[in-house]
């Protein structure tokens, strides 16, 4: 197939106006021959057209031709203009070379040029065509350029996507182009934002992915990928072979929400547009890329890929200290990694290393044949589980022990095994940190993240399940409380429990429920526990474990379902006249007041016996639940108003049924 197109060299207004009066000039001294040194370079080349055909038809900057059939170069001119005498073409290659050069003579009343074949070897590239038009000293009088292409090829772009797919104000996220293109081509991509250029390189450079921290204001943007099948020329505009557009809407916030917001971050690597740490640590030293890392996607968001020589490496050390005297504190490692491509088996190699001041490796989180693992001395503990087959949030929480070093392993939140191995972690002043590298797990690096203290696993599914209506929430890994928990009276705490003691509460959430209303769960693994909240007549609204309601102690007759086995769950649902109190169930009560405006959620142990509570979760009342459980029906309680009775408890008149 015949790519050409008609097209003649460009000329500006002001060259056109003075062809115009050259025009004029020529006319009165055309009985002259006046020669060429009348003329300013500007004035000479403007009096003529040079022009590229093939089959008829012109060539422009970029068009595509055929070697095998000939280029007319035509020259024409205005009345008057000084006499050429040779003109020159001169095809120089991609770098500048001459791949080739002619030179003809011309007559002197019609400038006319032989057909002009290109060389049958000529590789397949972009080349830039000079003519030159000369007068019989040699002076220039006109020259023209175009860039050609021989490429027989074709290209073309299948997709433009972003990853992650939600676009969030301020952030980073990725645009990737997939493009189908011959065995051994190396085409070079160009984007472009707005009509702004971005970045351009080689699909071999990964150039092919488009790294954008996106504006701080929301708005819809225009992003633009154009594909050539070489480098286009210097100096020449060249369509390309391909292009995509797509529109990148911006929001202002995260819909999902970042469960890590309110966690406090030693070190964070998001592996996004760079390396940079967005911990609270001390900067003494920012990571800085080894080897050749370059951006991936995976289904759902993108990171560095990295392992096997390319990660990453920070002089100071991404582990907290204790201050005074800097020894690493207990933490926990994040890492969201995602497969680089699947495999015939599992991979292997390290995801941290952790040197003492000395340089000397004395901690390492790995891989073993897809198990995650955490070594120290040469000894090594392994988790119980193997690393999934798409993306993951692998956390490994490591604390001071006996033995020297003890160890958590969670799989997406889920516990995957513990143990412990002898180290000197915990008594050796900490130095510099490497991530993948050399011997590195291969994968697609989206995020490492250092916590100090344990692992809130419990938490962060919540927070993750939940997004913004999430209050509070704490599965007391490690011995830790949590945020936004605050007990009274006597408690304790251990692994992955909170033991109140008889008269004891724990108040969940901070002051101030939200106005939907607010749902409280939890696990009772032992004792005896009321839920309660206070309400605006400064009454206290109360649920026990076996579901019974109490108001300022006394029994109503209603009990809303408790909850399966050890899971217990109440809620409140603000209405347009009160509130509504609902178990685990649909079965409710609706009381004719509010909440008191400082009210929260309190757990209260009422038995003679300590209560042990685990997974304490309070949130924002869901309205899609409270629309299913607004109708009456067989699984409804009702108090009517003419069961309550003064004797029961002074407010009690407060109480109507669930027909509004």
């Amino acid at each position: 197939m015949l790519y050409s197109i008609l097209v003649y060299s460009m000329r500006t207004a002001t060259a056109r106006t003075g062809t115009i009066l050259l025009s004029l000039i020529m006319a009165a001294v055309s009985a002259c021959d006046i020669g060429s040194a009348l003329f300013t370079d500007e004035e000479l080349d403007s009096m003529y057209e040079i022009g590229l055909s093939q089959s008829g038809s012109s060539i422009s900057n970029g068009a595509r031709v055929l070697g095998s059939i000939p280029i007319k170069v035509s020259v024409s001119s205005i009345d008057g203009a000084p006499e050429a005498s040779y003109i020159d073409l001169r095809l120089l290659d991609s770098d500048g070379d001459e791949a080739s050069a002619l030179s003809f003579p011309v007559d002197d009343k019609a400038v006319t040029v032989p057909p002009v074949t290109l060389p049958e070897d000529l590789a397949d590239g972009y080349y830039q065509l000079n003519v030159s038009l000369r007068d019989s000293g040699g002076k220039m009088l006109s020259s023209y350029s175009s860039a050609i292409l021989i490429f027989a090829g074709n290209l073309s772009i299948s997709r433009l996507a972003a990853y992650p797919g939600e676009i969030i104000a301020g952030g980073v996220s990725l645009l990737k182009l997939e493009a189908a293109y011959s065995k051994g081509l190396d085409p070079w991509a160009r984007w472009s934002l707005d009509g702004t250029r971005l970045s351009e390189g080689f699909i071999s450079s990964h150039a092919d992915r488009l790294p954008w921290r996106t504006p701080s204001a929301s708005g819809v943007y225009l992003a633009r990928a154009e594909l050539f099948p070489f480098k286009p020329p210097a100096g020449f505009d060249v369509p390309p072979l391909a292009k995509a557009e797509i529109r990148l809407p911006v929001s202002g916030s995260s819909a999902a929400g970042d469960p890590f917001s309110r966690i406090a971050s030693w070190s964070v690597l998001p592996f996004g547009a760079d390396f940079k740490d967005h911990g609270q640590r001390p900067h003494e030293a920012e990571p800085v890329a080894t080897g050749i890392p370059y951006l991936d996607t995976y289904a759902t968001g993108f990171g560095y890929s990295m392992g096997a020589g390319a990660g990453a490496f920070s002089a100071s050390s991404l582990l907290p200290v204790i201050e005074p005297g800097g020894l690493v504190a207990p933490f926990t490692a994040v890492f969201v990694i995602a497969p680089v491509a699947p495999g015939p088996k599992p991979g292997s190699g390290f995801l941290l290393v952790a040197f003492d001041d000395k340089g000397s490796r004395n901690f390492v989180i790995g891989i073993a044949d897809g198990y995650p693992y955490v070594g120290s001395g040469g000894a090594r503990v392994t988790s119980n589980a193997i690393l999934p087959a798409d993306v993951t949030r692998l956390a490994i929480s490591v604390a001071p022990s006996i033995e020297g070093i003890s160890v958590s392993f969670y799989l997406d939140e889920r516990p995957a095994g513990t143990g412990s191995v002898p180290g000197s972690l915990f008594i050796d002043t900490p130095g510099a940190c490497s991530i993948a590298g050399e011997n590195g797990y291969v994968a697609i690096y989206d995020e490492l993240r250092i916590i100090p203290g344990p692992y809130p696993a419990f938490y962060v599914s919540q927070a993750l399940s939940k997004g913004a209506s999430l209050i509070a929430a704490s599965g007391f890994e490690g011995g830790s409380l949590g945020m936004d928990l605050t007990p009274s009276g006597g408690f304790s705490l251990g692994d992955g429990k909170l033991t109140l003691q008889p008269g004891s509460s724990l108040a969940v959430g901070s002051k101030g429920i939200p106005a939907a209303g607010a749902s409280l769960s939890f696990e009772l693994l032992e004792g005896v526990v009321e839920s309660s909240i206070r309400l605006a007549d400064g009454s206290e609204l109360a649920v026990a474990t076996d579901g019974s309601v109490r108001l300022d102690g006394a029994f109503l007759g209603f009990k809303p379902a408790a909850g399966a086995q050890a899971t217990r769950t109440v809620s409140i649902e603000s209405t347009g006249d009160g509130i509504r109190l609902y178990g685990a169930g649909e079965s409710s009560i609706k009381f004719n007041t509010r909440m008191a405006g400082d009210s929260r959620w309190q757990i209260s142990a009422i038995g003679r016996v300590p209560a042990v509570l685990s997974k304490v979760t309070a949130s924002a009342f869901s309205a899609p639940l409270a629309a299913a459980r607004s109708g009456s029906g067989p699984n409804t309680g009702e108090l009517a108003d003419s069961t309550a009775t003064l004797s029961m408890a002074p407010a009690l008149d407060q109480i109507a049924g669930i027909g509004d």
